[in-house]
Formats: structure tokens, C-alpha cells, sequence
């Protein structure tokens, strides 16, 4: 796997000092009228840089997470990992929890107020019509997030999230699951391996202090089951042989990496959902997690930021380069000064693998994603009339998604570095607007984009 580069530089003090540029000397002639105009404003990096003049802020497009959810494994298969019974969870499978969305209202109302010192919105009030624009994915945690996330961001403001109208799944979001491309899978099988310096074993090896710690955990097996898998008496599920599987929707894990792997985002699940209580049965608290939460990273990073398995993040980094430099079919995109997509994990694992990008998040593991949390780029105009495109990643701290208050801490933030283009030798924390839409141009698998004007959104919700 490609060498990733990454910075962290504090809270949410610093989450508005990235941006992007719009990408043609014609878009930047028509922006500058619009500024003219009134039909759009510039925006500082901070109140000290808007008293000095340094920069504006243009834009901002975030690739959301969506919050915590139920798990998506069925009851069945939930029980073959473990004898212990499993916690009830009061919403269908896969599903945003109440809780879920109080944490998301409470992440953007702190949003909003970095948005206001910023410029980009007004400090009391509505938004400006039109100057947001939030577009969801199909499934129930991704539309309820949206809502969450206008009820922080402008409450009472009559903003409603978009979303795609037609059945089956959004190719925005999931152009490998609609088949409207494929991977690659002689490039995504040598890849992978050497993301995992050679076979499963590798990381198994890597992971193993986390890996006994999750079995211990989850308890021994049936010994039927055991000896079915050829495995001694009081196995775990994470002892089970591991399999890697690509196909042309992409890869997947098989066996006691894979279930170690969704253990852990389970317990960290239930760690962000019972705050009054610890996860794993009681046996899962902060300390705990810092062991284990690597080995879904770890996994995460291998099934989907490998390039070739990336290319499933082609649609929504075309459609987010687009929003920035005001070029997208969506004339409402166009137009707003914010624009969110709510989307999962893998969407995020996905644009960031396209463009190399990782991060390393407050006591999370180097590139985790945690419900909530985002990919950012921002569009600034720097003093000289130069327009560049930055990148940062945030979400909430562990203590906070365990807090019962959920407003106690300000939200994490890391700057990204764009890692080198060839021409420096060095990575590079900005990139004017061209270059940035050429790197975007040289990752992006084109047969993954679906053609302008195919996707009708509404503004409207699914129930």
C-alpha cells in the first residue's frame, strides 16, 4: 500500500482553515461577480485572519458518516461468535439510534457556531436559502443523520435533506453494489497483498495482543463448532481460519479476522450508545478499546482504501469536486456554500484512499472513522487572488461519544497533507484548484461516475 502522510493539528478551533478552488478562470470570473452581486460570499479561515485580510473561505463540502447504529449482522450470525447473549437494541438492524442522532445534532450545533466565527453562516438565525445543501443516502442511518444533522446545524430552518428518487441502491454511493462498474480483481488481489504483507497470517500476527483480548472477550465456542473447524476445544470465533475474497464488487474477509474486526466496531458501537455503562459485557471500556479499535482500522484500510479496491469512491469524489468548484449538474449544489453528504464508512475509506489521504485522530487508530466523522475540503482565496483546495478530517472523541451529555468536549480535527505530486518531492497541506482537479481527474475511475443529470434527487425524504 502507498506510503500515507498525515498531521494532526488540534480541535475544532482549526477545523475551517482547509478548502478547495474552483477549477477554470471562467468559474473564478463568474464566483467574483456573484461575490459582487451578494449572491455569495467569501469567508475567512478565522476572525483573527478576517480582521488581517489573509484568506477567504469559499466553500465547504463534507462526506459525513453517518451516527451510531445498531449492528448491521443478523441475530444468527451474531450468535455463532459468542454463548453470551447479545444486548438488545431498540431499532431494527443497521438503523440510527436516538441516541445516535442526539450526538450528531450536538456535533453540529458546534459546528455551526466554528461556521459562524468563520463567516460562512450568520452567528444567530437562518441560513440563507439555498446557501445549504445536504443529500443522504437511501438507508434509514443515513436519512436520519441528515435530519439530525440540520436539527444542530439550523434548526427550525425548514432545510430538508435530498435524496436519490429511484429504487435500489444510490450509484452515488454504491456504484460497485448498482453495477455500474467493477474492480479490477488481478490489481485488487496483488494490492491487498501486499497491504497485508503477503496473506491474512501477516496481520493475525500484527494483531495478536488485540486478537486475544477480542476471544477472551467473546468467550469460547460450542466444541462441536471447534472441531468442526479442525480447531482444539474452547476456540473462539476469532481463532476461525481467515479467507480474503475479491469479486467485482470489491473484497472481504472470511472467518477470525473478519469477526475480530466487526467485534470491535460492535463494542465501540455499544461504547458510543450505553454511556452509563461499559461495552463487551461489561468488559469494554475506553482502555479496552484503544487495544482492540486497530484491528478493525487495520482491516478496514486493507478491504477499502487499497487503490483498486478505492474505485467505489469514485462517483461521490467526482461529485464533491464538483460541488467545490461549482460545477455540478445539481444547480443547488452549485449554489450553496455548505454541502454534506451523508454516506458510511466506506465511502469515506474510499475518496480517501483515491487521493492517499490518512489521518490519525485524537485516541483513535490511525485511520479510523468513527460514526459521525468526516471528510473535509474547503475552497479558500488566499491574499494574492490564488485559489487552493486543503483537507481535513474530524469527528467526535471517544469520551464524548461516551459522554451522557454529549456537548461536554469540542470535536477532534486533523489537517491532511496531499502526499506528493512528483514535482516536489514533499507532501503538500494545499493544492491550487488545478492541480487538485487533476489529481482527482488521474484517480478517479470514470466508468464508476454515473452521467450528468441520470441522478434526480428530491428534496425529500424516504420513510
Amino acid at each position: 500500500m502507498r506510503m500515507r502522510w498525515m498531521a494532526a493539528l488540534g480541535i475544532c478551533g482549526v477545523f475551517f482553515c482547509s478548502g478547495g478552488a474552483l477549477g477554470a478562470e471562467v468559474k473564478r470570473l463568474a464566483t467574483d461577480k456573484a461575490l459582487e452581486t451578494g449572491k455569495a460570499s467569501e469567508h475567512s479561515i478565522s476572525m483573527v485572519d478576517m480582521q488581517k485580510g489573509r484568506e477567504h473561505l469559499l466553500k465547504v463540502v463534507v462526506l459525513s458518516r453517518h451516527g451510531v447504529r445498531s449492528p448491521t449482522e443478523r441475530r444468527e450470525e451474531l450468535r455463532q461468535w459468542t454463548k453470551r447473549a447479545w444486548p438488545a437494541w431498540k431499532v431494527k438492524r443497521g438503523e440510527l439510534t436516538p441516541r445516535g442522532a442526539e450526538l450528531i445534532t450536538a456535533l453540529w450545533e458546534q459546528e455551526r457556531n466554528v461556521l459562524a466565527k468563520s463567516g460562512l453562516m450568520p452567528s444567530k438565525g437562518c441560513p440563507e436559502e439555498g446557501s445549504v445543501f445536504v443529500y443522504a443516502d437511501r438507508d434509514q442511518r443515513t436519512r436520519e443523520t441528515a435530519r439530525a444533522l440540520l436539527k444542530g446545524l439550523a434548526p427550525g430552518c425548514g432545510f430538508i435533506p435530498a435524496v436519490v428518487d429511484k429504487a435500489g441502491p444510490d450509484p452515488l454511493f454504491h456504484p460497485l453494489e448498482g453495477g455500474q462498474c467493477r474492480v479490477d480483481e488481478k490489481a485488487a488481489a496483488r494490492q491487498t497483498r501486499l497491504a497485508m504483507r503477503g496473506s491474512p497470517d501477516a496481520v493475525i500476527r500484527d494483531e495478536e495482543n488485540a486478537l486475544l483480548l477480542l476471544g477472551k472477550i467473546a468467550g469460547p465456542l460450542p466444541a462441536d463448532q471447534c472441531e468442526k473447524a479442525g480447531l482444539p476445544q474452547n476456540c473462539t470465533a476469532v481463532d476461525m481460519p481467515t479467507q480474503l475474497r475479491i469479486d467485482a464488487k470489491g473484497a472481504r474477509l472470511e472467518g477470525g479476522l473478519s469477526t475480530a474486526s466487526r467485534l470491535a466496531e460492535i463494542f465501540f458501537l455499544e461504547y458510543a450508545q450505553w454511556p452509563k455503562q461499559d461495552a463487551g459485557w461489561g468488559e469494554v471500556d475506553a482502555e479496552t478499546l484503544r487495544t482492540i479499535m486497530p484491528v478493525h482500522a487495520r482491516v478496514f484500510d486493507i478491504l477499502h482504501k487499497t487503490p483498486a479496491l478505492a474505485v467505489g469512491g469514485s462517483a461521490l469524489l467526482n461529485a464533491m469536486t464538483q460541488a467545490l468548484t461549482s460545477a455540478h449538474a445539481e444547480a443547488a449544489i452549485n449554489q450553496a456554500r455548505l454541502v454534506v453528504f451523508v454516506g458510511h464508512d466506506t465511502n469515506i475509506a474510499n475518496v480517501a484512499g483515491l487521493l492517499d489521504l490518512d489521518w490519525k485522530l485524537g485516541d483513535y487508530a490511525p485511520g479510523q472513522i468513527p460514526p459521525g466523522s468526516a471528510l473535509v475540503f474547503t475552497l479558500w482565496k488566499k491574499a494574492d487572488g490564488s485559489r487552493v483546495v486543503r483537507a481535513h478530517f474530524r469527528g467526535q472523541s471517544v469520551q464524548t461519544l461516551h459522554d451522557a451529555t454529549v456537548r461536554s468536549v469540542p470535536f477532534l480535527e486533523t489537517a491532511l497533507l496531499f502526499p506528493d505530486s512528483g514535482k516536489k518531492g514533499v507532501p503538500s497541506s494545499e493544492l491550487s484548484v488545478a492541480d487538485f482537479e487533476a489529481r482527482v481527474n488521474s484517480v478517479v475511475d470514470k466508468g464508476c461516475v454515473p452521467p450528468q443529470g441520470k441522478l434526480v434527487m428530491r428534496r425529500k425524504t424516504l420513510d
